[in-house]
């Protein structure tokens, strides 16, 4: 896939001789838009009077527990004064997290979703298996 990326437009921004930097780069991306996305959601149920649904739908409890979830992969790794102080195997450890988050995810919608989060969680399985 790396090869297959290098060879189109994304180049051009994307770094993917990097890939510890292009992981980085899309971990960043992922927890900003997770929030933004809930939060959203949460506004808008609360503008509605439907704020139950973050409580009584498979929807609103995965989106919950990755809402809870998403700051413990991300800080940790990003944020300067709490990477300064954390050993790298409680980050590494919390970074696991991510396994829960896609799983959580995989429950959080009816359409793409699968396609979503199933595919990049599967290369990654195969990519550690074999890689």
């Amino acid at each position: 896939i790396n090869n297959v990326c290098r060879r189109t437009v994304l180049r051009e921004w994307i770094d993917f001789g990097d890939m510890h930097k292009v992981h980085r780069l899309f971990g960043i991306i992922v927890g900003i838009e997770t929030m933004f996305h809930s939060f959203f959601h949460m506004l808008r149920w609360g503008l509605n009077a439907d704020i139950d649904l973050l409580w009584k739908t498979t929807t609103g409890i995965s989106g919950l527990v990755a809402i809870y979830i998403t700051p413990l992969i991300c800080c940790p790794m990003v944020v300067p004064a709490i990477k300064e102080r954390l050993a790298f195997e409680v980050r590494k450890g919390l970074h696991y997290l991510s396994i829960v988050w896609a799983i959580t995810l995989l429950f959080h919608s009816k359409s793409r979703i699968y396609y979503l989060i199933g595919i990049p969680a599967l290369m990654y399985s195969v990519d550690y298996l074999f890689g």
